[in-house]
């Protein structure tokens, strides 16, 4: 089934400067952003399928990340498989449906926070409707606030799930766009107070910097608090363009994917700006033939090896996350890729 425009989603998840005018026909990936695209979708697509055939348990590197990129390649005209991003939906709901008595009592999520504001921000990636699971996330979530407004991460397994910012931002998102009508000034009231938390830090990792300005333009900071937040993090870009995890290590697809995601949904840099430009160079360079990007891990694995259908054997979650963080980066480039 092909995608048409999904108009809500640059309502629900993507900042609307961003978003360029298109026509109501999808138009083929290769023509609009170049086979570097289409290859890594598809790539997206049939890794996500394999995981829910060998898994039960949510992920955000193969349910979320991939929606969002499957999504974001809808909203921009591009030919894709909705059927794949709503399976993935089919399964985060499964999944969480059978933990809701747990959810509401602040219990039932391994990952935490960061995994259940990931959830919700997949979800809504998909468009996917308000119900009985989407609430007990929001329940979840208000039981797991702390009393200075943030969110803290569960387990340390960087740089993906390394940030009490990305797991502060990604709540109050998640509050934002499922919370009840009923509950919604208490979530105004918690989202307000994350903001103020999120101003009151210093982020220190590419991952904190990158859910750090996220936070403040999904919490509705101040356009001044948020423009100083994405000058931070444009002025961590390496010389050859991309970005790193953090200040040591050399540039990667995972770090500048999301950066350069982050500086133009968030902080209004458009792909004429030179440091978009150089960044797109990079990541075209980097990108491997099969569509993916390579990032290595550097944690030791919690769980049974198996093969997803992404390469990269060990490496495989971060790439399939730096993959779907560098395949919106592509897109939103509008025209970037030869």
């Amino acid at each position: 089934m092909i995608v048409r425009c999904l108009a809500l989603l640059a309502v629900v998840l993507f900042h609307p400067s961003t978003m360029a005018a298109r026509g109501d026909e999808p138009v083929p990936a290769e023509a609009a952003a170049g086979p570097d695209v289409a290859r890594s979708l598809a790539l997206l697509a049939a890794s996500a399928e394999e995981y829910t055939r060998q898994r039960d348990c949510f992920s955000c590197h193969h349910q979320t990340l991939p929606v969002m990129a499957l999504a974001l390649a809808g909203a921009h005209g591009l030919e894709t498989d909705s059927a794949a991003a709503r399976a993935q939906s089919e399964f985060t709901i499964r999944h969480f449906a059978d933990r809701k008595e747990s959810l509401v009592k602040g219990e039932g999520v391994p990952g935490g926070p960061f995994s259940a504001g990931y959830a919700l921000v997949g979800l809504a990636a998909d468009n996917w409707p308000a119900d009985e699971t989407t609430a007990a996330l929001v329940a979840y979530l208000t039981k797991r606030q702390q009393d200075d407004g943030s969110w803290k991460i569960g387990t340390h397994r960087p740089p993906l799930e390394d940030s009490d910012f990305a797991a502060t931002a990604l709540s109050l998102r998640g509050l934002d766009l499922y919370a009840p009508a009923d509950g919604r000034d208490g979530a105004a009231e918690r989202i307000a107070k994350a903001r103020t938390w999120l101003l009151g830090q210093t982020a220190v990792t590419n991952e904190d910097m990158t859910f750090r300005l996220l936070g403040l333009k999904w919490a509705a900071a101040a356009e001044e608090e948020i423009q100083s937040a994405a000058a931070q993090l444009l002025a961590a870009q390496r010389d050859d363009g991309g970005w790193g995890q953090l200040s040591e290590m050399a540039s990667d697809a995972y770090a500048t994917g999301q950066a350069l995601t982050a500086l133009a949904q968030a902080g209004g840099i458009g792909a004429d700006h030179a440091a978009y430009r150089n960044a797109v160079a990079w990541l075209l360079e980097s990108q491997l033939a099969d569509g993916s990007w390579l990032v290595t891990t550097r944690i030791r694995p919690i769980q049974v090896y198996f093969e997803s259908g992404f390469p990269h054997e060990k490496s495989q979650f971060i790439s399939i996350s730096a993959t779907s963080w560098a395949t919106m980066a592509l897109i939103l480039s509008e025209g970037a890729n030869p």
